[in-house]
């Protein structure tokens, strides 16, 4: 089973992107072709429970996600020593982002709709917690574009997804500490996302330097890292050579 996937690149910057909850590194492939075509090196670590089957992430704390981001940051650091760091979260990994640039320095940080706030937050989250009493697995619905069927599991263990629900809490309450320079990237009609959310993420980062780039969508998309990553990578791209 593949652990983590690089790239190498040329110049002065790594760029680690940590994919989103029950996804695998095929959710992170074409950006970061995309990105290493551009001269970076990627590096994609694959966190605990994912990329094999939803049992895998049974008894999986959020915790033991967050060690495995800062993990790669201290392989990337050993394996690339003097290089720059930039951090790129898909969906629940920005929120793993946001929670290790607190005690790992890194130079910038991406979050690719990332969630602070869920569509429906309070019903979502009471959802999650009431149907947990009765049943152990949920599976997944799928609106419009979602950019992850491919690459995702089909089902997903309501432990987990609870975990899920932690994280996201967490790093919410952290927002003002972050002083990494930061970019939020988010689909216009995001299905998961609360689309207040990336203002907040703006507004309550304590980054001097921010900025919140909208990719434009017609139908429900999430994430949209299949068909055309080429605003991903160009929004990535000039605000890394901007915070230099």
């Amino acid at each position: 089973m593949q652990k983590s996937k690089l790239w190498k690149g040329d110049n002065e910057t790594v760029i680690i992107i940590i994919h989103g909850w029950t996804s695998n590194l095929k959710q992170v492939e074409s950006l970061a072709k995309d990105l290493n075509k551009r001269g970076y090196t990627v590096f994609a670590p694959l966190l605990t429970g994912h990329g094999t089957i939803p049992e895998d992430l049974v008894n999986v704390k959020w915790e033991q996600w967050l060690d495995d981001t800062n993990n790669a940051i201290k392989k990337i650091r050993n394996d690339f020593p003097g290089k720059k760091i930039h951090l790129a979260g898909i969906s629940l990994g920005g929120n793993l982002a946001l929670m290790a640039s607190l005690k790992k320095k890194v130079a910038g940080l991406t979050l690719l709709g990332t969630p602070i706030y869920l569509q429906n937050h309070f019903w979502t989250n009471f959802i999650v917690l009431a149907t947990g009493l009765f049943k152990k697995y949920l599976h997944k619905k799928y609106p419009g574009k979602s950019g992850s069927k491919s690459h995702s599991y089909r089902y997903f263990p309501i432990s987990s997804a609870l975990e899920s629900i932690k994280l996201i809490k967490r790093s919410g309450k952290i927002l003002g500490k972050i002083s990494a320079p930061v970019l939020v990237i988010q689909t216009s009609n995001d299905y998961m996302v609360a689309s207040y959310s990336p203002w907040v993420v703006y507004n309550k980062i304590g980054s001097r330097v921010k900025k919140l780039h909208w990719i434009q969508v017609e139908e429900e998309t999430h994430i949209l890292l299949e068909e055309n990553t080429s605003d991903y990578t160009s929004a990535i791209n000039n605000f890394i050579k901007e915070i230099k």
